[in-house]
């Protein structure tokens, strides 16, 4: 199995990808500000990072020896194709962006499921 990335490589990608997403916010924003950046970004900085540490608390202790135990076996889809390596992660990625889009558009058109009986219809 392939090492993992080093701590501060990590760290270094995520900052990137933190400040162009920033900086393109800045310079085209998708919509016209309501309320001034200074209260906004804090405040979702604060609820993204809690967000963040919770599913970590809670996915990690399944999810890391799940993947583990898949990634070793070569399990799925990509791994039975026999790509190479490069095309295999560029397709996973792609892939997932995919199944994450259609859960978006399909979650966003469909109604609500009522909770109770007495809910209107």
């Amino acid at each position: 199995m392939k090492r993992p990335l080093a701590g501060w490589l990590r760290v270094v990608i995520v900052s990137s990808a933190f400040a162009g997403i920033l900086i393109w916010e800045i310079i085209r924003p998708l919509r016209r500000e309501v309320e001034g950046k200074a209260h906004r970004l804090p405040r979702n900085l604060a609820v993204a990072g809690l967000g963040a540490l919770t599913v970590h608390l809670a996915e990690a202790p399944v999810i890391d020896p799940l993947a583990r135990h898949v990634h070793q076996r070569r399990i799925g889809l990509l791994p039975r194709l026999g790509l190479p390596a490069w095309l295999e992660t560029c397709a996973a990625v792609l892939l997932l962006d995919y199944t994450l889009y259609l859960w978006h558009a399909h979650s966003s058109r469909a109604e609500p499921v009522a909770l109770s009986r007495g809910a209107p219809r």
